[in-house]
């Protein structure tokens, strides 16, 4: 297919990051990945190449996207193979990423596609508090009883439920024209995220 629609490429980032965060827990059931998913938006037809301002924009969101998902996918694993210490630290630089990204992001230029600006300005706020959830997740975390172990375990539910949650974010990225979301995949820092 030619042009990858709005729910290939962007549901494709989300799933990349939900598979990542569940590798967190080493039980329970899998997350509904599809709750919430964004419903897909009516194309406006041919695709019109983005120009350099919204290239510029997507261009520093998606390293950051992919640091922030390879950093969380390091941490899979299950309870005896993958250290609390291992998880916490994946988690707060996770969301250090996240943070940084969205500061770099609040700079620039929004897209400027139709509703280009709202949709940087609802990624931008969700990855701030997102960074904000990580880290007091990833403190809540690190402070329990790495003996206890129900405790611990309850903790890697817990936390992965915050994840998730706080990975919401990806999900305003649905908001974006499918026609124009196939010009996006074509940035080279982007393309990786949509295989």
């Amino acid at each position: 297919m030619r042009r990858r629609s709005q729910l290939a490429v962007w549901f494709a980032v989300l799933m990349l990051a939900l598979q990542a965060v569940s590798a967190c827990s080493s039980g329970g059931s899998e997350p509904n990945a599809t709750s919430g998913a964004p419903s897909a938006a009516a194309s406006s037809g041919s695709a019109v190449p983005l120009d350099a301002q919204s290239s510029s924009w997507f261009d520093a969101l998606c390293p950051g996207l992919t640091q922030a998902t390879a950093l969380l996918s390091g941490v899979g694993g299950t309870a005896t193979t993958v250290s609390q210490q291992d998880i916490v630290g994946a988690v707060r630089q996770a969301s250090t990423v996240i943070d940084k990204t969205a500061t770099r992001l609040a700079t620039l230029p929004p897209p400027t596609f139709a509703g280009g600006a709202q949709v940087a300005t609802g990624v931008v706020g969700a990855m701030q508090s997102a960074a904000t959830q990580m880290t007091t997740s990833a403190a809540t975390f690190a402070a329990i009883d790495p003996g206890d172990a129900a405790a611990l375990q309850a903790g890697r539910t817990s936390l992965q439920t915050e994840l998730l949650t706080s990975l919401g974010f990806l999900r305003d990225l649905g908001k974006i024209d499918p026609a124009v979301t196939s010009e996006i995949a074509k940035i080279p820092s982007c393309s990786a995220l949509t295989r």
